[in-house]
């Protein structure tokens, strides 16, 4: 729980969620009524003004997040983007290995395709992706068909995948090809994290670097928390390893679950970490959702050279202290003691970037820009979803019986009937279309 002294209330958004998952038993009455489609087949190429408008301010504004977008767009260019046939290959693994919703935008409507015959996500993070695509305005967008990976890891292969962090190891080519060819969509973490009994992104963004101390009256010690069941290599059991004892200028400790009496004695809330002025990174099975957080401390983030990105992780490279062992990182600690005025640009110059660039509305632009560049890497006529009915199973047989509820209508009918189910099959009746 957070500490009194810098309690951080959850959201609504964060209380929805929970009330999301209470129970997965009620039913979600069948529909009476029957789905109407837009009988327009507008491609969404031609600009309105009004979207011109919006479309200049976002660049104007928000053009610094669009880095990964622009590179990933000019990939699919140069090797003649993506086809049917990868749209195909992509829905068949997510039906068969889930934590995947698949995703239609059409005439400025999103659609989620039923029935899902796996999970949907682990935990909330599926549809705390969904509710930042029920936030944006696609009104001017172009039709694109996709699949959100929620799971942690690039899904190696599948083009057509969507995922929240990419690996850019230049020393695997393989990760390095994933790398360039998946598109980047905001991590769940962006809209919320309440498992992790975290405040919702947007109150950290906007109160934490405000709540925090003054850089120079922080701790002048190196900082972690974390498991060591889930690591880079040896990364995290080397750092309590080496830096555990030395509590003189680092305050490391180790609160995986197998050790439940770490966690009752060294467990620090967030506003508790930016306590002190050199918070420690390191990654999980991928990428670690603490960053965006941390960042936003008014501390130095330090680590190792960061492997997996986010769409937004180049904006904290100018500051981020990167180091090549764990006694490099008391090494550095102890330069910038000594150079105050550097370590003090270090630690703002991420909070003023988080500030003023992951804003509401610096994160829908993101997400138009990029599914604008995602469609208009595909190389396929995207159908509507009263056509879009036949799919290919475990075998490349095409099979029919698919259908697409609007994406509104998932979540809010979800959420009014009290469940937190994620699937389309016996506990949930979702109206047909006509």
């Amino acid at each position: 729980m957070l500490s009194s002294r810098n309690a951080l209330l959850f959201t609504v958004p964060s209380v929805l969620l929970l009330l999301f998952f209470v129970s997965r038993n009620y039913e979600i009455a069948p529909s009476s009524y029957t789905l109407q489609w837009p009988q327009s087949n507008k491609s969404g190429s031609q600009r309105s003004p009004a979207a011109n408008d919006d479309a200049k301010f976002c660049n104007k504004h928000y053009s610094k997040l669009y880095k990964d977008v622009e590179n990933t767009e000019k990939y699919w260019s140069n090797v003649g983007g993506m086809t049917r046939d990868d749209l195909e290959l992509s829905r068949q693994i997510c039906e068969r290995d889930g934590n995947c919703p698949i995703l239609k935008l059409y005439n400025g409507h999103l659609y989620m395709r039923f029935p899902v015959h796996q999970e949907l996500s682990f935990q909330s993070r599926g549809h705390s992706m969904l509710m930042m695509l029920a936030q944006a305005d696609f009104s001017h967008s172009p039709n694109a068909d996709w699949v959100f990976n929620s799971n942690d890891g690039v899904r190696a292969n599948e083009p057509c995948f969507i995922e929240m962090d990419k690996s850019l190891n230049e020393t695997n080519s393989k990760s390095r090809e994933e790398a360039y060819n998946h598109f980047l969509f905001p991590d769940f973490t962006t809209y919320d994290w309440w498992e992790a009994g975290l405040p919702s992104f947007q109150i950290v963004r906007t109160s934490l670097a405000e709540m925090a101390q003054p850089f120079s009256k922080k701790v002048k010690k190196l900082f972690w928390r974390g498991s060591t069941s889930l690591q880079q290599d040896t990364q995290r059991t080397d750092l309590v390893a080496q830096l555990g004892p030395k509590s003189d200028i680092a305050d490391v400790k180790d609160i995986d679950s197998k050790y439940p009496e770490h966690k009752k004695l060294y467990f620090k809330t967030l506003s508790e970490q930016c306590d002190y002025k050199y918070i420690i990174y390191t990654e999980g099975v991928t990428y670690s959702g603490r960053l965006k957080y941390t960042s936003l401390c008014n501390s130095v983030q330090i680590g190792y050279k960061i492997r997996f990105y986010e769409y937004w992780t180049h904006l904290l490279e100018p500051f981020y202290v990167n180091v090549n062992s764990w006694d490099d990182a008391v090494d550095k600690m102890k330069q910038l003691e000594k150079d105050p005025k550097k370590a003090e640009k270090l630690a703002r110059g991420p909070v003023d970037a988080l500030k003023q660039y992951l804003t509401p509305r610096g994160i829908s632009c993101y997400i138009q820009r990029l599914i604008e560049g995602y469609a208009k890497s595909q190389r396929w006529t995207v159908l509507s979803p009263q056509e879009d009915v036949t799919g290919q199973d475990a075998s490349g047989n095409v099979v029919s019986g698919f259908y697409w509820v609007p994406l509104e209508h998932f979540l809010s009918r979800a959420l009014w009937a009290g469940s937190a189910s994620l699937r389309g099959g016996s506990n949930v009746t979702w109206p047909k279309t006509t």
